[in-house]
């Protein structure tokens, strides 16, 4: 087996990927680009100008406040886009 030092360091990534069939519930503080594919219920927060992206798979009920969204899944509540 060759062991091999390529790998992505994810302490210095800045993104947020929840996936399909996680069920997340409360009030959440994203950095950097995000991508839903699970199911959320509460306040969802992008704290800077990166793009939030609700996955065919994703679906949120709540409040999003954020700059830039894409929805290809299901939102249901409000939102706060710029």
């Amino acid at each position: 087996m060759t062991q091999t030092n390529d790998h992505i360091n994810l302490y210095q990534q800045d993104f947020s990927f929840m996936g399909e069939g996680s069920k997340l519930k409360g009030s959440f503080h994203f950095k950097g680009v995000t991508r839903l594919a699970c199911h959320i219920e509460g306040e969802l927060f992008i704290d800077d100008n990166s793009e939030l992206v609700i996955e065919p798979q994703g679906k949120f009920q709540g409040t999003i406040t954020c700059v830039d969204i894409k929805i290809y899944g299901y939102f249901e509540g409000k939102l706060n886009a710029s």
